[in-house]
């Protein structure tokens, strides 16, 4: 039992109360946020709380299986709108499906598991479902970009910035449309922080933090639009330039944004790259809508 601000907590009935929920298919976001207050709860009275956060992590990954299958048409359902709406407004549109080749972390800081497991992940509420920012995916793409040869002036021509405000080329979230390994959406993950006040390693007590990511083997599925102007920069839209009008898998016939879109893929799109996380395999890359202002061009 416990005492906050004259109202009396019992912890044991607050725990029933969430693992019925989590049973139900209630919002993960939700769960998250009493399954916080309970673990901060326990820390206050110092007591060990690992057990309690592998039991969290335990449930949350086994209904992110039974919570996907059922609102997987849902994600299904705005990904073919998104699309419709993109090709309605004129926009030269890319359908993009991706696969995770390892566990993925998106969205690190972000509050959804930050205060029970000390690291977010990037989630909607809406969906119960993780998803990979446009803002993440945009960045990845760019450094791409001038790792590939790009100029920076191109860069900030194509992917704005803000001096020269809005770019041509716009990316949107990323959601998950199918389940990963085991038929998974999470996964638990831990992390072995640096050790601190330690001078040797004897004197180390490394205290393990365990939480949330994607788990491998999910497919996302994204859109990457083209805008064909704004002001005097202008997109040029053909093999070997800013994006193909056709793509095909061979290297010659894509543009430069083209490849970096997948460059990104494969080397990473969202945290802690360097350690082999979040790195993704392009499935597809197809153009699914040509805009009126494309075939003025083309004319």
């Amino acid at each position: 039992m416990r005492r906050v601000q004259g109202e009396r907590i019992d912890l044991g009935s607050l725990r029933q109360i969430l693992d019925q929920a989590v049973t139900e298919g209630t919002s993960f976001w939700s769960y998250i946020a009493l399954s916080s207050v309970h673990l901060s709860l326990e820390k206050s009275e110092q007591k060990g709380v690992e057990k309690l956060e592998r039991e969290t992590l335990e449930k949350l990954v086994k209904a992110s299986a039974r919570t996907f299958t059922v609102n997987r048409m849902k994600i299904e359902k705005l990904l073919e709108e998104l699309e419709g709406a993109l090709i309605s407004l004129g926009y030269e549109v890319r359908r993009v499906r991706a696969k995770l080749v390892s566990r993925g972390l998106f969205g690190v800081s972000t509050s959804f598991g930050r205060v029970a497991f000390d690291i977010g992940l990037s989630f909607d509420p809406i969906l119960n479902a993780p998803f990979i920012p446009a803002s993440t995916i945009k960045g990845a793409v760019r450094s791409a970009y001038i790792s590939l040869g790009g100029r920076e002036e191109d860069a900030k021509r194509l992917f704005g910035s803000p001096e020269v405000g809005a770019g041509l080329v716009g990316f949107t979230d990323a959601y998950p449309v199918e389940a990963g390994e085991k038929g998974y959406i999470l996964y638990p993950d831990v992390l072995t922080p640096h050790y601190r006040g330690a001078r040797t390693e004897l004197e180390a007590q490394p205290v393990p933090v365990t939480y949330l990511c994607v788990a491998p083997g999910t497919s996302f599925q994204f859109y990457v639009y083209f805008v064909p102007e704004r002001g005097e920069r202008k997109l040029k839209l053909e093999a070997g330039s800013d994006a193909a009008a056709e793509p095909k898998p061979e290297k010659s016939a894509l543009g430069l944004v083209d490849l970096a879109v997948l460059y990104a893929l494969y080397f990473g799109v969202g945290a802690k790259t360097s350690a082999g996380y979040s790195a993704l395999r392009a499935e597809s890359y197809e153009r699914v809508g040509r805009g009126n202002w494309a075939r003025g061009l083309r004319g």
